[in-house]
């Protein structure tokens, strides 16, 4: 069993807690796969409203866990609503998005992304929610 801690900040009192198994994305002993934990309530509610009621983690957990494993990535475009908010996120293929780095001389930090088979439409680091493992397991010893 693993459990992943996902946090906005360094000193928030606020994140997420994912837990897996052998089976990537499993429900635990309290029947979620998702455990969010924050001091502020309302914080707390919002992220169960989103994760639970509008991404629907209990059904797209498992698919979004393993494209992340398979591939390294996962890019999920964020359909949101100026009035509302997020209200939904769809997963678009590895191969049809690149994320670009350092084109901001004046942020060096900022970050975009390219949907290349769209015409090459940029998308801001806002819409886009990006996933990715940070390892080169593909290392001969």
């Amino acid at each position: 069993f693993h459990n992943f801690a996902i946090t906005g900040t360094a000193n928030s009192d606020s994140y997420i807690m994912v837990h897996n198994s052998d089976e990537t994305v499993a429900q635990d002993d309290q029947g979620r796969v998702l455990h969010i934990y924050s001091d502020n309530e309302k914080i707390k509610e919002t992220l169960e409203d989103l994760f639970y009621g509008t991404l629907n983690v209990d059904f797209n957990l498992r698919s979004w866990a393993r494209n992340l494993v398979k591939y390294g990535d996962l890019f999920l475009y964020n359909d949101v609503s100026p009035e509302y908010g997020i209200i939904n996120a769809f997963p678009i293929p590895v191969n049809e998005i690149e994320r670009e780095e350092n084109f901001d001389r004046q942020d060096p930090t900022a970050v975009r992304f390219r949907w290349v088979t769209l015409g090459n439409r940029t998308l801001e680091n806002w819409e886009i929610s990006h996933f990715r493992l940070l390892g080169n397991d593909m290392l001969v010893t």
